[in-house]
């Protein structure tokens, strides 16, 4: 059996590590210890990435050592075999701008462009695990024939869709998917997830258009770190999705309370520097979390008390003048 190794993360997580190389059967292991631990009581979230899980746990509900013995319990348990995923097909154009590399991953690996397309949607593939955001997933399966090294010279950063390549500026590019890999949804927010399947489909694929509500704030000035923000998420890091949410989350559910907002509505966060908003339609608002001075049109307004405010009216946040500097 592979010896599991583990080290803390700080003082409220734990990442168990197993040496290289990287396979499938590894990896199966690993999601296999994430579901043993799921339910253990004082288990946060479970993050599997390469040949590791990182556990985050409540500090305050268990102990570390009593988590790392109990991971290794579950790690000394035979592997089990176990279903993967729902399979997501994604559609994927190929050459051109989408792919600028085609032709030179075929010349590498001794095959036409077609070929290299007809082996790539060939496969099936297991999201090993999700990178640093939803839809960014790492897969196994690729045919070996088509394996390419990186590129010796990264690729300079071009404009449009492209930009959004800068992490793999150095990787070979033979294609670009169409389709949405993550969305607004609160109960699938991520199309895929570890221990899924994708397959790729050669194709135009198709377009998505988002519907925006009726504009109520126009920010006219804002300085750094100025946010919209809710409550955050929990225990969807494994989805490539972070924690994130307000600095202050005390001011922000005080806010919310005093308009008649759902407690994790999401508000405006000033982090720093001063602000002018312009209302366009009625509203109420509430300033929290600040010593910063406030005036509507120019009469100044109170902190932590419910405002109302007509379309047309300009409010000015001051310079902050203390440590706290987040206002909803």
């Amino acid at each position: 059996m592979t010896m599991l190794s583990i080290h803390a993360v700080g003082e409220a997580a734990l990442c168990c590590t197993l040496p290289p190389p990287a396979s499938l059967e590894r990896q199966q292991r690993i999601w296999q210890l994430a579901a043993e631990l799921a339910n253990m009581p004082g288990v946060l979230e479970l993050i599997p990435g390469m040949n590791n899980l990182t556990l985050v746990f409540d500090p305050l509900a268990t102990e570390p050592a009593a988590l790392e013995q109990a991971v290794q319990l579950q790690w000394a348990k035979p592997p089990r075999s176990r279903r993967l995923g729902r399979r997501v097909d994604i559609p994927v154009r190929y050459g051109g701008e989408a792919g600028p590399d085609l032709a030179d991953v075929a010349a590498h690996c001794g095959l036409s462009p077609e070929e290299v397309v007809r082996r790539h949607t060939a496969a099936e593939y297991v999201v090993y695990f999700i990178g640093f955001q939803p839809g960014f997933a790492y897969l196994g399966g690729l045919d070996e024939a088509l394996h390419t090294p990186r590129r010796a010279e990264p690729r300079v950063g071009r404009a449009g869709r492209q930009r959004r390549h800068r992490r793999r500026a150095n990787r070979h590019l033979s294609s670009d998917h169409t389709g949405r890999l993550a969305a607004h949804r609160p109960h699938r927010p991520a199309a895929l997830r570890p221990r899924g399947r994708a397959a790729h489909a050669a194709g135009a694929g198709r377009s998505c258009a988002l519907r925006c509500g009726a504009r109520m704030i126009e920010l006219l000035r804002a300085g750094p770190l100025t946010t919209v923000q809710d409550l955050g998420r929990s225990a969807w890091r494994d989805r490539g999705i972070s924690h994130c949410g307000a600095l202050d989350d005390i001011a922000l559910s005080w806010g919310n309370l005093l308009v008649g907002n759902p407690v994790g509505a999401a508000g405006l966060e000033f982090t720093l520097g001063p602000a002018t908003l312009r209302f366009s339609t009625d509203c109420c608002i509430a300033i929290t979390g600040t010593d910063a001075e406030a005036t509507l049109d120019g009469r100044p307004l109170r902190p932590w008390w419910r405002q109302r405010m007509q379309a047309g009216q300009t409010l000015k946040l001051a310079e902050h003048r203390a440590s706290e500097c987040a206002a909803t």
